[in-house]
């Protein structure tokens, strides 16, 4: 027993160590802020504390120029001046409080993206909070003072952080492709080289969507991105279908070998010296040539990984003639279109922009109305309690309600041994390290949160009342949240789930609209970009929910979304192939004949889902297994042909299933 209790002990202090070292830079800084505005303006101004640990807490970690910061920090600015004119009459704090709330999410926040807005409704709403009333030249001092300790901390944290970090994007991926490349040219497979590939891939899609921003061209960071996602998809494809495709020869395999000697050294890319990079670029060009000289299928495929990485290489070198040919943002994304695109009830953006609007100005009006001690505790619970999803919601409420029941008595027992308010506002600081650095939501977070307000409240307060009136506004922002979260506009996991698991359907569909057109015309590859992050980003989300959902066919679904990939991965190349190669008007036309059946099966594995999809007559197509086509386009248009044939195979399957399941009760 003693041996055991050692053991345990021993194991939970390594987790706390490791928990201090991992988050001691949130810690550090959340220490800073706490004692500045303490010392420098004053225990009323400690409110700002949460907003400048919580913009610090996410945003140290992202790669942000000194521009991006300043813009960032001015309209924090903007919205702390908005939350003070709030607090000046009932008028402005209901009018404020239902318009600022609803531009924010509505804005900044998406399925893809749902907590978006938080930062910045957070500044909006804790701004409002300040108890003891001074005028606006005092309160945007200790606003600046903390915005400036959060600019001076984020520029030297990311000056060091880039000096000695190890994990460049072309050191993480190359090494990948030259390890996986390696193996296939003796024969072998890497699948834990793989599955890190596909996870890399995966970051990268969510990584561009929250880059590209919604401007008229892709920022040139962006486009980096996106390029090596497209890299990383293709040769996942590549590594994955190697058995499928012509039987391996041992030119192949030298030239496999030789490709992952290469993929290594630009995996140092960062590092290498102006003469490195030139004969890096040498050594690509002559494997290229090398390749381009074999017949065989998957020459082609590896043609393809070695044109793409050299045309990375150049624009992480900065080369005018590729970084200047700019990718347009397609018009749906940019801000007027996306504005009125979503501006519908089904919206998921409308949907939650009007239901934290009417709990922000209606918390703040009964706060308002009724100056009640502590009142300030309504909105901010209620802030703190409403998600986007309303499981997420009702799973705070819980948490909340349960954490603040075991802080209000730990308080009450622990506040009568503290002498003095100095030794209050020690353990509280000490007590916000992991308020702030633990995962929020929780019902311990909750209860840690609870004691950390009770000992700053306790300053002010005799104990059992604050506990009292913390516990009254906890109970009170439950039941709002609770009654809004229930009746207006609901938003459930659930609902997205199946919107989602259309909306794919809508992607493939849409992507052979595009793809059409590609063969006729030129496509800017902004629009391909498009496709494929929105395409990424729903099968994140949907692999996401099957995780927190045992109940549901795994199987089927997980067979679904494998087939899915692979087509959208066919259509990119696809469309990569008809941007770079001149077609015939015969084979176009017999290639949008092609497309035409593709669609057709796509409508029909939605009828057999119930999905709500316009009728389509079947197109008059005479379909040829061999097209007359280049190789490549030939082989991609009968992959996916085949692909296609196997979803429809199986979701016919699952449906047949369910009916049985359902007769047999």
């Amino acid at each position: 027993m003693p041996a055991f209790s050692f053991h345990f002990w021993r194991q939970k202090n390594r987790q706390w160590v490791q928990h201090f070292k991992k988050n001691l830079p949130i810690s550090l800084f959340f220490l800073i802020v706490f004692y500045l505005l303490l010392i420098g303006f004053g225990p009323q101004y400690l409110m700002f504390v949460s907003i400048f640990t919580v913009m610090f807490k996410l945003n140290y970690k992202k790669s942000r120029s000194l521009w991006d910061l300043l813009k960032f920090c001015s309209f924090q600015f903007l919205l702390s001046a908005l939350a003070y004119l709030a607090t000046l009459n009932i008028l402005l704090t209901i009018s404020l409080n239902l318009l600022v709330p609803f531009y924010l999410i509505y804005t900044k926040s998406s399925q893809f993206n749902p907590k978006g807005y938080f930062i910045s409704l957070m500044t909006f709403t804790f701004c409002q909070l300040i108890q003891v009333k001074t005028s606006f030249l005092q309160q945007s001092q200790a606003y600046l003072t903390g915005l400036l300790l959060f600019l001076l901390v984020m520029g030297a944290y990311q000056l060091f952080t880039k000096r000695f970090s190890k994990e460049q994007l072309e050191k993480n991926g190359f090494t990948l492709l030259s390890d996986l490349l390696l193996a296939a040219g003796q024969g072998q497979k890497d699948a834990v080289s793989l599955a890190k590939l596909a996870t890399l891939t995966q970051q990268l899609y969510h990584q561009a969507y929250f880059t590209s921003g919604s401007k008229k061209q892709v920022a040139p960071k962006a486009r980096i991105i996106y390029n090596f996602a497209f890299l990383f998809q293709r040769a996942l494809y590549f590594f994955t279908s190697i058995d499928d495709l012509a039987e391996q020869n041992t030119t192949i395999e030298q030239l496999m070998t030789e490709a992952a000697a290469y993929f290594d050294q630009a995996s140092r890319f960062a590092s290498l010296s102006a003469n490195e990079k030139v004969v890096l670029e040498q050594q690509g060009q002559a494997l290229l040539v090398a390749v381009e000289h074999s017949d065989a299928l998957a020459a082609a495929f590896l043609k393809n990984l070695l044109s793409h990485s050299l045309f990375i290489l150049r624009l992480l070198a900065k080369d005018p003639a590729v970084v200047d040919a700019h990718w347009q943002t397609p018009k749906h994304r940019q801000t007027w279109q996306r504005f009125l695109r979503n501006f519908k009830l089904d919206s998921f953006e409308l949907r939650v922009a009007l239901r934290f609007s009417l709990v922000m100005a209606f918390s703040f009006f009964i706060m308002s109305l009724t100056h009640v001690t502590r009142g300030t505790w309504l909105p901010m619970n209620a802030f703190l309690l409403l998600q986007p999803m309303n499981e997420e919601t009702s799973y705070r409420m819980k948490t909340r309600f349960i954490g603040t029941i075991i802080g209000c008595v730990i308080s009450i027992f622990a506040i009568p041994f503290l002498a003095g308010d100095l030794s209050h506002l020690i353990l509280a600081s000490l007590l916000g390290i992991y308020v702030f650095t633990i995962i929020p939501g929780t019902a311990f977070q909750a209860t840690l949160s609870t004691v950390f307000a009770l000992f700053l409240t306790s300053l002010a307060l005799p104990d059992l009342t604050a506990a009292g009136l913390r516990f009254f506004f906890v109970f009170l922002a439950c039941g709002l949240v609770y009654v809004v979260n229930r009746f207006v506009f609901p938003t459930s996991m659930q609902k997205q789930f199946a919107f989602n698991f259309q909306e794919l359907f809508h992607v493939h569909q849409a992507s052979l609209v595009v793809l059409r057109r590609a063969f006729m015309d030129r496509i800017n590859y902004g629009t391909i970009a498009d496709l494929q992050l929105q395409y990424h980003l729903l099968h994140s989300e949907i692999r996401t929910y099957l995780t927190k959902h045992p109940e549901l066919d795994q199987a089927f679904y997980k067979e679904f979304l494998a087939v899915s990939w692979q087509l959208t991965t066919i259509v990119e190349q696809l469309l990569l192939l008809a941007n770079s190669k001149a077609i015939s008007e015969a084979d176009a036309a017999l290639i949008d004949q092609t497309i035409d059946s593709f669609d057709y099966v796509l409508t029909l594995i939605q009828h057999l889902l119930n999905f709500k999809t316009p009728p389509l007559a079947m197109p008059h197509t005479e379909f040829k297994r061999e097209l007359a086509l280049d190789p490549e386009i030939s082989y991609l248009l009968v992959q996916y042909s085949k692909k296609l044939s196997i979803m429809y195979h199986n979701t016919f399957l699952y449906v047949d299933q369910q009916k049985t399941a359902q007769h047999s009760y």
